[in-house]
């Protein structure tokens, strides 16, 4: 639909059509669901089926079309239903993942830095503590039970980008087609073993919000911390829309580096072992989003862990 021509309207034609003037001084006492449409504009992220702009960079009056309350019931009811399933399929996979951890390793996460590295993530994700330790007694005394395998496969997607699938299966070549067949309908192809492994390293990452670190340069700091440490590098990442400084070690080193920064009042978000890309491939947006719906849904597989991939992201 065309915008409507401030020039061209009176108040009662805009009316009839179901818009409510809003000039910019009267957007604070505006109620909470029509304010929520105007700071779409303000940040011109327009939704053509709601409002209309007279100038997007410089507006001085905006028209906003309310919604049917049950639309908006039905919206929110359908994104909750939506977030509530993501959120049991993830906690199903990180039950799996401990459980797996615990019959390869042993319940001791001292020893067992899978187990550790399962246990933060279970914690990132705000997975009952009670859950992981009923989990980690399942799996202790658990002697018999269908057998999992643990298998990483390898692909390619766009750009040549590389992929690290981590799954846990009861049936490899059920899992192996499947994976296979997303990767074929998304533009990529499941490479040969030990083809694309390569460029990548396994190793220790702790993350560490950057707050936390007393400095006005957090990133100098903590170069500093990670030679009294005894980590090999450190990093400026997002976890969990935080900004943050990780922590790279050698995958043994992950417990005792945890623990170095515990002590420094330096509590850590996630203390995980990762496949970390010796090098990054820049894509196109074409490829960027093609990269994108192959890396969702290998995550929606019900057997897939974890995606690593050696995708380079720009900060804006």
């Amino acid at each position: 639909m065309a915008s409507i021509n401030v020039a061209r309207l009176r108040s009662s034609m805009i009316a009839s059509l179901g818009y409510q003037v809003v000039t910019r001084r009267s957007l604070p006492l505006m109620t909470t669901s029509t304010r929520n449409f105007a700071l779409e504009a303000n940040c011109a992220a327009i939704n053509t089926g709601r409002l209309r702009v007279t100038h997007r960079e410089n507006y001085q009056q905006i028209w906003i079309r309310g919604m049917a309350g049950h639309n908006k019931w039905s919206k929110i009811k359908h994104k909750k239903a939506a977030n509530d399933a993501h959120r049991s399929n993830v906690f199903s996979k990180l039950i799996r993942d401990v459980m797996h951890a615990v019959r390869e390793g042993g319940p001791d996460p001292e020893s067992n830095y899978r187990l550790a590295s399962c246990i933060s993530q279970a914690k990132a994700a705000n997975l009952p503590k009670a859950t992981v330790e009923s989990a980690i007694k399942n799996a202790s005394g658990d002697s018999g039970g269908e057998a999992t395998d643990q298998v990483l496969y390898e692909g390619r997607g766009p750009g040549n980008s590389a992929y690290l699938v981590e799954v846990l299966t009861t049936n490899r070549n059920r899992t192996r087609t499947q994976i296979k067949q997303i990767f074929n309908k998304t533009g990529g192809s499941l490479a040969d073993p030990n083809s694309v492994i390569f460029q990548f390293s396994r190793k220790g990452c702790i993350a560490v919000n950057s707050s936390l670190i007393d400095s006005k340069d957090a990133l100098n700091k903590a170069y500093e911390l990670a030679i009294e440490i005894g980590v090999e590098d450190v990093k400026e990442v997002e976890f969990d829309d935080q900004n943050c400084i990780q922590f790279v070690c050698e995958v043994s080193r992950l417990n005792s580096c945890s623990k170095s920064l515990q002590l420094m009042q330096l509590e850590p978000l996630s203390s995980t072992l990762d496949y970390l890309p010796q090098a990054t491939v820049e894509l196109e947006r074409s490829e960027m989003e093609q990269a994108a719906k192959l890396v969702e849904a290998l995550n929606d597989h019900d057997d897939v862990i974890r995606v690593y991939d050696n995708i380079f992201i720009a900060n804006d």
